[in-house]
């Protein structure tokens, strides 16, 4: 495992930062970019409310592992606040589980559709998905770069 950082990466650590630096250090699914307690809080926050819904768990974006540091680390994996550190090849025990228990769907060229108000998982009619089903989208979703969605009403948000 290689460690980089930490790193300034832009006055604001949200999704849309975090997902530029991984397309910058071309960051793929064996790596894990650790961030400080409170820069992962915004981020979860941020989540919530862009989407209504609560951020998954683990959290990925365009395939690298997310990942809240310990605020009492020492040494090269101490993350002070509004940096990140990255973890190239990532093989603390924790992470090569969570790599074994990745169950995705295979790329079978299937569009998703999200609820224009929620961002929900719908069919094609607007009826929710849920179960089984919606984890495995979301499960697909996060490890994608650019999943196929496509924005419609769903039943969810339907007001009477």
């Amino acid at each position: 495992m290689e460690v980089f950082g930490p790193k300034y990466i832009g006055h604001t650590l949200d999704l849309r930062t975090i997902r530029a630096f991984i397309l910058d250090l071309e960051l793929n699914e064996a790596d894990t970019l650790l961030l400080h307690p409170d820069n992962y809080d915004s981020l979860v926050l941020e989540y919530r409310d862009m989407y209504r819904e609560p951020m998954p768990q683990p959290f990925y974006v365009l395939g690298v592992y997310i990942d809240e540091a310990d605020a009492n680390a020492i040494g090269p994996l101490r993350v002070p606040k509004d940096r990140v550190v990255v973890l190239y090849d990532d093989t603390r025990p924790h992470r090569v589980e969570l790599a074994r228990a990745d169950t995705t769907l295979g790329d079978d060229g299937r569009t998703l559709y999200r609820c224009t108000e929620c961002g929900g998982f719908v069919t094609p009619d607007g009826l929710p998905i849920t179960g089984s089903l919606r984890k495995q989208y979301i499960n697909w979703v996060k490890t994608r770069e650019d999943p196929s969605t496509v924005r419609t009403v769903g039943e969810c948000c339907v007001k009477g």
